[in-house]
């Protein structure tokens, strides 16, 4: 993603893009967001589709919609969200992976078992609090 404060420069950027400018290096050079130093580049992100408010993982809707539409490789037109401009390059595509219970398991039991260890400890320190007799 290429993070930009006016539309004239996303347009003068797509520009360059279609010309055969190097996304990543357009990036470090011109972007504010802080994944130009990463070239643009941005972790997997997964939300379902068609986007929807709330539902988009920690995209802003706009560019939540705008990924939809992209073709592998292809950039986007220039994407406006809270008076700033964005470009999005999409490399690649996979499909989400929902584990099974069984692949699951382990982590669903550990997490159990730390909140019940929380909720045990909390019951504990408030108990404790409650018969503590402070003397002096």
């Amino acid at each position: 993603m290429i993070q930009l404060a006016t539309q004239d420069k996303a347009k003068q950027l797509r520009a360059r893009l279609k010309k055969g400018a190097s996304f990543a290096d357009l990036a470090q050079q011109e972007s504010l967001s802080p994944s130009a130093q990463r070239g643009g580049a941005l972790e997997w992100m997964s939300f379902k589709s068609p986007a929807q408010e709330g539902e988009t993982g920690w995209l802003p809707l706009p560019i939540a919609r705008a990924v939809e539409k992209l073709s592998k490789g292809a950039v986007s037109e220039p994407i406006v969200v809270k008076d700033m401009w964005w470009l999005v390059k999409l490399e690649d595509v996979r499909p989400t992976h929902v584990p099974t219970f069984e692949e699951a398991r382990l982590q669903l039991l550990n997490a159990m078992n730390a909140r019940e260890l929380e909720r045990a400890t909390t019951q504990l320190v408030q108990k404790l609090f409650k018969e503590a007799q402070i003397t002096q």
